[in-house]
């Protein structure tokens, strides 16, 4: 007797401007993701004068919100938001960061190391885009023939172990899409290509 899937809870999706591009990936990727909008104005002084749309509807409702650390510039504005849509009745709130800037220190190796820097209150989920990068490997024409080149230590520890079949040593740059000013800087210039991390995000936020 074959065990019903579980089924797959629908997610309403905000997102800030920098990651629209990386939103509209990420519904397209499921109906049971649907885009929401916010507001991003600014008073005549220039802090936020934030507006989320439809917040009457949203209670009762899983959602999760794209965000972009990308400069110190934009973290204050996307944290008024990170603390309202909790507050408006929702039935779980799941905040979505490809990039987390101020991660560098805290760098896990693997799956169960310890993790002291956020509170009993929050779960991080910490998900990698090296699977989806694997599997871009073994699909070149010469996946027999490949040396990984890490541009830093850091890189290396992060990395190694889940490419340790394949010898360390620039034919090829990959990148994800995790850092939206990063990708249009090096979009459709050789020899980067950009791993849309969309799929993957999306697969999480209906867990």
């Amino acid at each position: 007797m074959e065990m019903e899937k579980p089924q797959k809870k629908q997610v309403l999706l905000f997102y800030c401007m920098e990651a629209q591009d990386l939103a509209r990936k990420i519904a397209a990727q499921s109906d049971h993701i649907q885009l929401q909008s916010i507001n991003w104005r600014s008073f005549d002084d220039g802090f936020p004068n934030l507006f989320i749309n439809n917040a009457q509807d949203i209670r009762g409702h899983h959602v999760s919100f794209l965000a972009s650390f990308s400069s110190p510039a934009v973290i204050f504005e996307q944290l008024s938001v990170i603390f309202a849509l909790p507050r408006l009745f929702v039935a779980s709130f799941t905040l979505v960061l490809p990039f987390f800037p101020t991660g560098s220190f805290e760098r896990m190796e693997e799956e169960g190391d310890e993790r002291f820097y956020f509170g009993d209150n929050v779960l991080p989920c910490f998900e990698t885009g090296i699977p989806l990068l694997k599997q871009r490997l073994h699909q070149l024409a010469d996946s027999d023939n490949i040396v990984i080149a890490f541009p830093d230590d850091g890189a290396w520890k992060r990395f190694h172990k889940q490419l340790d079949h394949f010898p360390m040593a620039f034919a090829y740059f990959w990148i994800t899409d995790s850092c939206s000013p990063t990708v249009k800087n090096i979009e459709n210039k050789a020899p980067f290509e950009v791993l849309s991390l969309a799929g993957s995000i999306a697969d999480a936020l209906q867990i």
